[in-house]
């Protein structure tokens, strides 16, 4: 029998207060987001709740239920647009008496309900789950300057005008592994700049993801959803196989060896990252090693050899080569311009002059 938590909130700390009075766990604001932290019987891990300008929230929920979980969402007069996707574990979704259904890993599923619709977010028991829950308040998020909604499709445009929240809408969308990048982002902290640094650049990748979800809901109405032969299996093997690259740029890749550890042929392979990256694999490896030395030459004091040797290739001259061509300048160049002294021109003055 599920566990029944009740949300009546209106903002995102109010969110977590709910599920804490019902769960328990110790929330605490950490810079620019609170963050509820469970472990007793019923839950292991945490949830996170950050709110940002004009009616964008954002839940993280980073956890695992010891027992099953049905969160009771109740509708309100300014009920918002869910955007809901999974990284990790899976999770259900019903919206009054309606049908439940699966809300599977790596799917974007969009949903805006009726005012004062009750929806239901179910999780099984001791399963890992990773969901990135948006949220859109309407009536603030329309009088933010610039947006052009009149350029999304008729369905998703009718969604975001209908401030009176007179109609049920669901989207469940095609699997998407884009997705999955800009949610491990959220997770990164800026070094330097202190909260408000780290708000606003989680804030940027709030809204790649709002993007991210509105280009799947755009492909899908336009029935070009992506074509692959590849198996939803193999294309997670596929992104497996990214991560673990990304993590060691140095390592000496080729493509038997690769096609060996993820038992997929090497055109399996090849179709997999043109899909996930539009690059081959060995296009894929040599950007993210351009990126890991470029990110040396900012922060480290290894010389150019250094360097070279450090991120796998074993000629410079072909480095500085391939570096060039892709940002128009050379490693030596580049490497000067950022130790070089930054300027600051202050003018010092005790008076003002003011001119009619």
């Amino acid at each position: 029998m599920n566990k029944t938590v009740t949300i009546d909130a209106n903002n995102a700390l109010d969110n977590l207060q709910s599920i804490q009075r019902q769960i328990g766990g110790q929330i605490k604001q950490t810079k620019s987001q609170y963050v509820l932290t469970i472990n007793n019987k019923t839950a292991k891990g945490v949830i996170k709740a950050n709110a940002f300008d004009r009616g964008l929230r954002l839940l993280e929920y980073d956890i695992t239920f010891r027992e099953a979980v049905e969160l009771s969402i109740d509708g309100d007069q300014i009920a918002p647009i869910y955007f809901y996707y999974f990284a990790q574990g899976f999770g259900y979704h019903q919206i009054n008496e309606q049908n439940q259904f699966k809300i599977e890993q790596y799917r974007s599923v969009i949903t805006s309900p009726q005012e004062d619709v009750t929806c239901f977010l179910s999780f099984p028991a001791n399963q890992k789950i990773h969901l990135t829950e948006l949220q859109i308040h309407k009536q603030q998020f329309l009088n933010k300057q610039g947006l052009a909604l009149n350029q999304l499709e008729d369905n998703l445009y009718e969604v975001f005008v209908d401030k009176d929240c007179r109609n049920n809408f669901l989207y469940y969308g095609a699997f998407d592994l884009s997705l999955l990048d800009k949610v491990t982002m959220l997770n990164e902290d800026i070094a330097v700049g202190g909260s408000l640094v780290n708000h606003l650049y989680k804030e940027g990748i709030v809204y790649q993801i709002l993007a991210d979800h509105l280009r799947i809901y755009r492909s899908s109405s336009k029935n070009q959803d992506l074509e692959t032969s590849l198996l939803k299996k193999e294309l997670k093997k596929i992104k497996e196989l990214s991560i673990s690259i990304a993590n060691d740029v140095s390592r000496d890749y080729c493509l038997d060896a690769l096609s060996e550890e993820t038992g997929l042929p090497q055109a399996k392979l090849q179709e997999g990252f043109k899909l996930l990256y539009d690059m081959t694999v060995t296009e894929y490896i040599r950007h993210l090693r351009l990126e890991e030395a470029k990110s040396l030459m900012n922060d480290s004091d290894l010389n150019i050899s250094e360097i070279v040797y450090s991120i796998g290739f074993s000629s410079r001259s072909y480095f500085s080569k391939i570096f060039k061509e892709k940002y128009s300048i050379s490693p030596n160049e580049y490497k000067n311009k950022v130790f070089q002294p930054s300027k600051l021109n202050a003018v010092k003055s005790t008076s003002l002059e003011v001119v009619a």
